[in-house]
């Protein structure tokens, strides 16, 4: 299926964060992103094995760029990206934003290229879980988190 996908619903259970550990996961989620920057992505560029990138994505309301560091794993020339938002009742900002957008960049060790997004289907899903989640073991107990379907995203190079 290589036509448009649309988000599955919000969930109505799921992580909840209080004020305080929301401010600590912007704290933490810009210091990363200023980390992997400033280094030219040579610092703390992976997660569990995992090479992390910089998703900049157009904001769906603001039109402005929105820089995100996700964990992304290998699919041939692609990455696939999971919006697990640590398993909260809410689908991530930057998935929005590519469903509304889908031209990307994603900068991995320092570089960037342009990338087009694409929320996969829930057939296609279930054929790569499983390799996602030995990839990354996390991602199973965040989806066990929440009650939504957790979209993937494959980025793709642009031309």
């Amino acid at each position: 299926m290589n036509g448009p996908v649309s988000l599955s619903p919000e969930g109505k259970r799921g992580k909840q964060l209080s004020s305080f550990d929301r401010l600590l996961a912007r704290f933490f989620t810009g210091t990363h992103r200023a980390i992997l920057k400033l280094s030219g992505g040579r610092v703390m560029s992976t997660m569990g094995g995992n090479k992390l990138g910089i998703l900049t994505t157009i904001g769906r309301k603001s039109g402005r760029p929105r820089s995100h560091p996700v964990i992304t794993i290998p699919d041939g020339e692609n990455r696939l990206v999971v919006a697990t938002n640590a398993g909260a009742a809410n689908h991530p900002y930057w998935v929005r934003n590519a469903l509304a957008n889908p031209e990307v960049e994603l900068t991995i060790d320092g570089r960037t290229r342009k990338m087009r997004a694409r929320v996969l289907s829930p057939e296609e899903k279930k054929v790569l879980w499983p390799r996602l989640v030995k990839a990354y073991r996390l991602y199973d107990t965040m989806q066990g988190k929440t009650d939504r379907d957790v979209p993937v995203v494959r980025l793709t190079p642009s031309a």
